[in-house]
């Protein structure tokens, strides 16, 4: 959530204007800065990738992908309404949307569950992800492998 800050204090856990707002939101990428190695753990219900709008502004938004399957960009991206030129990027990676010919060009080829991105759009929209079954096998799953090295 760009803008917003939550500290944890504890006596009073966390506080800011992240839990002044709601707490922490499905449908958005948040970054953590913790003062020693550790793991955070997330606990709620499944959700449906298509049920959560993502809000997206006109130039740099950080955006959380929600869907419970890596998968290929173009179908990760395929209900957002892409121009020439938009970019999304990651810490490992990014790819220019080159229209609709070719789609989603440039290192960065699946989007993967847990991982935040930033999304520069050349207009204010929305958008949902698809919804995927866990049960259906795509090939995409081979990724992780490349996509870290």
């Amino acid at each position: 959530m760009e803008g917003a800050f939550d500290q944890y204090d504890e006596a009073n856990g966390w506080i800011g204007t992240i839990s002044n707002s709601g707490g922490i939101r499905n449908n958005t990428m948040y970054k953590f800065k913790l003062a020693n190695a550790s793991v955070l753990e997330f606990s709620g219900a499944e959700i449906n990738p298509e049920s959560e709008v993502i809000q997206v502004k006109e130039g740099w938004n950080w955006i959380s992908y929600i869907s419970q399957r890596t998968l290929e960009i173009n179908t990760a991206l395929s209900n957002y309404t892409a121009s020439v030129g938009d970019e999304i990027k990651s810490q490992r990676g990014f790819a220019v949307y080159e229209g609709p010919m070719i789609g989603w060009l440039g290192w960065l080829t699946h989007l993967t569950t847990g991982i935040g991105f930033m999304l520069k759009s050349s207009t204010q929209t929305t958008f949902t992800y698809p919804s995927v079954p866990l049960h259906v096998r795509f090939h995409a799953d081979a990724v992780y492998a490349t996509y870290y090295a």
